[in-house]
């Protein structure tokens, strides 16, 4: 069953323990989601032998346009973009990615996770908007949710 990505969200979790979306979204994706084979063939093996390992739950890059500001406090989404946010081993933010839900209209799928922000970068061009892109590193599981 397919999924729009029209209305697909983006969220923090606040100190208040409440979500708050990440504003003007334009591009989401997760991006390598992974675990490491563990190759333990010997001399005396004719085929490869392996073992599966830890899972790395990869990244979120998005793209946002900068109407917003990027935020001065804990208290909206847009703070949480800041790399500098998680200096000196602060922890890692709550997230939260929300699907539309799928093109009969049932209930969002989510996804939950924790991650720190790796990167931002911010571009200005002629004729165009000031749009950043950001890299959420995730640390942890991944939880599902539909």
């Amino acid at each position: 069953m397919a999924y729009a990505a029209q209305k697909t969200t983006l969220q923090v979790l606040l100190p208040s323990t409440s979500y708050a979306s990440v504003a003007d979204v334009t591009a989401i994706a997760m991006n390598g989601i992974s675990v490491a084979e563990l190759d333990f063939s010997s001399l005396s093996t004719t085929s490869k032998t392996a073992l599966v390992g830890v899972k790395d739950n990869g990244t979120i890059s998005l793209s946002i346009c900068m109407f917003e500001s990027v935020g001065s406090s804990g208290t909206d989404a847009q703070y949480y973009l800041r790399p500098e946010v998680y200096k000196n081993g602060a922890s890692a933010a709550s997230w939260r990615l929300l699907f539309a839900g799928d093109t009969t209209g049932s209930a969002a799928t989510y996804v939950t996770f924790s991650a720190y922000v790796t990167s931002l970068n911010v571009s200005a061009a002629v004729d165009g908007i000031v749009q950043a892109s950001v890299t959420l590193r995730i640390t942890g599981s991944l939880t599902w949710t539909n």
